[in-house]
């Protein structure tokens, strides 16, 4: 599917919520296409990914849907495994702004990790906590936590100093 000059292709998902709720993840682009025997959605061109807490802008994005023969009869069809992007990704989670190169979503683990390339690292802005950078971010959305992975490649830095205990 192509969308037109009038507007884009959108698609709606589903996925569970910290409380077991089905909650919506809208998906915008320019192109579509849907390979049912994979249950994999390719959309690519101004991709928008908007879910409950978080909007995702990317060149292109996969989205894996469970298969269905794993789900119940409770289960919607269209309930999301994960969610693949790449290509100049920018996340907006409420205060917090992030982008890299590539993100992995995994809906059961409501986990997002973020990924650069070589010489562009990932990085997230927090108004508390300033700009932070590392070979990789992982978000975990049922919580708000960020955790900032460094391989040897990089170092990590993070902008907070925390009290010296011993000049007490």
């Amino acid at each position: 599917a192509q969308g037109g000059q009038s507007g884009h292709v959108a698609s709606v998902f589903v996925q569970k919520d910290k409380n077991g709720k089905l909650t919506p993840v809208n998906v915008t682009s320019d192109r579509l296409s849907y390979v049912d025997a994979e249950r994999k959605a390719v959309f690519s061109g101004n991709v928008v990914v908007r879910a409950q807490d978080a909007t995702i802008t990317s060149a292109s994005v996969q989205v894996i849907l469970l298969p269905k023969n794993g789900q119940t009869e409770n289960q919607s069809a269209s309930q999301l495994e994960r969610i693949e992007a790449q290509g100049d990704i920018k996340i907006v989670q409420g205060s917090r702004k992030a982008a890299g190169n590539k993100l992995v979503y995994t809906a059961a683990e409501e986990k997002m990790v973020l990924t650069g390339t070589p010489g562009k690292l990932p990085s997230i802005f927090d108004a508390e906590r300033g700009q932070i950078s590392g070979d990789s971010l992982t978000f975990f959305t049922h919580d708000g936590r960020v955790l900032v992975g460094s391989g040897e490649t990089s170092k990590t830095q993070i902008p907070n100093r925390i009290p010296d205990a011993s000049k007490k």
